[in-house]
């Protein structure tokens, strides 16, 4: 959903214990332009019609659905969450690639980075495999400035923090040294230094 009424805001406002003070904030998930997993990608591929999808996430059917507005899905490889691809399933993979020859390769942004710690994914394979990044949509464009004052307002009340903090260690580290070298310079003084003027007694110095 891209849209929630006051009622469900309310009740999830509710149910997160969100106090007066605190602010939340609604988004939804979308997907941004493709991206190639591998630098042999070639991007021509991504104005084919057709579209081999595979995933290894929970629920892959939000992707599905905004794959399918632009792409007929010949093919779709359902992979349990935090699947780590084997050499098998890249064959599988590889051999639909070879079965619709004009077709992209797509998956997750979160098994993009399974995929290229896979060293076993064919040249003419690597050209046609790209990834659909996440973005974060505000349901509003009011909501996502609001967001923006809150967040620069909190960043800056922290640098101001952090500052403050280390000006008063700066200020602390000063004044010991500045205490060690008054310390050093009495006790120098007191050592061999510094002789009173009546310090003579009995032919000794004092």
């Amino acid at each position: 959903s891209t849209y929630l009424d006051a009622w469900e805001r309310s009740k999830w406002t509710e149910a997160l214990g969100i106090t007066e003070n605190q602010h939340i904030f609604f988004t939804s998930i979308g997907y941004d332009q493709s991206q190639a997993i591998f630098a042999e990608g070639d991007p021509r591929y991504l104005y084919t019609q057709r579209l081999i999808l595979f995933s290894g996430i929970a629920n892959d059917k939000p992707l599905r659905n905004y794959l399918s507005d632009n792409y007929k899905i010949v093919r779709h490889f359902d992979f349990p969450d935090h699947h780590k691809f084997s050499k098998a399933d890249i064959s599988t993979i590889h051999r639909a690639a070879q079965t619709f020859p004009t077709s992209v390769v797509m998956t997750t942004e979160k098994d993009c980075q399974r995929i290229r710690d896979c060293k076993i994914v064919p040249d003419n394979l690597k050209q046609r495999m790209f990834y659909a990044p996440i973005k974060v949509n505000f349901f509003s464009e009011q909501e996502q400035e609001e967001f923006a004052t809150v967040l620069n307002s909190f960043l800056n009340n922290l640098i101001l923090s952090l500052y403050r903090g280390l000006m008063d260690r700066i200020e602390y580290v000063c004044q010991e040294l500045l205490r060690q070298a008054v310390f050093t310079s009495y006790r120098n003084c007191l050592g061999h230094k510094c002789i009173p003027s009546d310090g003579l007694h009995d032919g000794h110095v004092v």
